[in-house]
């Protein structure tokens, strides 16, 4: 199951013009990292194009799935020495944090339990490592300089660990991301409205500690 070609162009309407840029979307000239997986190949399309018609550039990394005969991440923990373990490409992450403005990154797997059984220290060294561009990145998004939003596309796998099928799965993130209506993004700036209004009431609030 795909779903329609109409809904996966809300989808990246949504995602593009309404999600990145903090409910504005992507500006013409604008720079937007693009983070996918082989399996979202036909979301992963139409956010490029979506992108381009908005006026604004891609830098992609496009991975391939996971396959019974590569675990495409599995086989870097088990393979890869200390060294290789806590390596970081600190002068293109420097270049790639500078030029960008916005990320958006397409979770789908095709196999959720890839990682079972792999020492989880191995998994913390390399968070460990990579923890410099997490922390350029959240200073660069706290000057107001760059966004970042996560899209779902669902695969057989991913809907079985919910007990669902491929089109039910399917379903729940059309109703919930309202790719069901009209105008999805007329949807979503309702529902920001509403989030607005909480937050400013919580703010007023004397609160010293929770």
């Amino acid at each position: 199951y795909t779903p329609p070609k109409k809904i996966l162009e809300q989808y990246a309407d949504v995602l593009v013009n309404f999600a990145l840029g903090g409910g504005k979307g992507i500006k013409k000239g604008e720079v937007a990292l693009v983070r996918a997986s082989e399996s979202s190949k036909p979301l992963y399309a139409e956010i490029l194009k979506t992108i381009w018609k908005a006026g604004g550039h891609t830098i992609s990394r496009y991975s391939p799935d996971n396959e019974k005969w590569f675990k495409f991440d599995r086989e870097f923990y088990n393979l890869a020495s200390k060294e290789q373990i806590k390596f970081f490409p600190k002068k293109l992450m420097r270049g790639q944090i500078d030029e960008i403005d916005h990320s958006l990154s397409i979770i789908s797997t095709t196999d959720p339990k890839s990682l079972q059984g792999v020492d989880p220290k191995k998994i913390m060294e390399v968070g460990k490592a990579w923890k410099p561009a997490w922390n350029w990145l959240d200073k660069k998004e706290n000057k107001g300089k760059f966004t970042w939003t996560l899209g779902l596309y669902a695969t057989r796998q991913m809907a079985s660990e919910a007990g669902l099928s491929l089109k039910e799965y399917w379903n729940e993130i059309i109703k919930a991301c309202y790719l069901d209506k009209q105008n999805p993004i007329a949807e979503w700036k309702k529902i920001y409205k509403k989030i607005e209004q909480y937050r400013r009431k919580l703010n007023a609030l004397k609160i010293q500690k929770v």
